[in-house]
């Protein structure tokens, strides 16, 4: 399983972060969550909740599951135990939350960041 960070949206009380997700088939997901504002390190903290993401992908993907009957050390392990035993045709096709991104993108979004604060700067110095 891995995950990657592709880019972000700053709103007003979190982070939109949108990343792809390739489980262990090697099925790639593109997916986004959001997340707390003062998490410095966006790779490090997908990275900690992969399981967690998967886990919610598999939800939309078997949305009527029983799981939470099935032995696991986690949600994601018992939803996993469920598919492998009763999923069948209850599988919904998933759709993607974004595009695979194109890396320049990212790298527009940090160039428009960077130029709407030099404008702040800017505008407080010439006060």
């Amino acid at each position: 399983m891995q995950i990657t960070y592709n880019f972000h949206r700053e709103n007003e009380d979190d982070i939109t972060v949108f990343f792809t997700l390739t489980d262990d088939q090697g099925v790639e997901y593109q997916f986004h969550a959001d997340i707390p504002k003062d998490v410095s390190d966006i790779q490090a903290h997908l990275e900690k909740n992969t399981r967690w993401y998967l886990r919610c992908i598999r939800l939309k993907e078997y949305p009527g599951s029983y799981y939470r009957e099935y032995e696991g050390e986690d949600e994601l392990e018992k939803i996993e135990n469920w598919i492998s035993k009763n999923a069948g045709e209850e599988k919904k096709p998933f759709k993607s939350t974004h595009e695979k991104p194109d890396p320049r993108d990212q790298k527009i979004i940090e160039l428009e960041a960077r130029i709407a604060k030099l404008e702040d700067e800017k505008q407080v110095l010439q006060g």
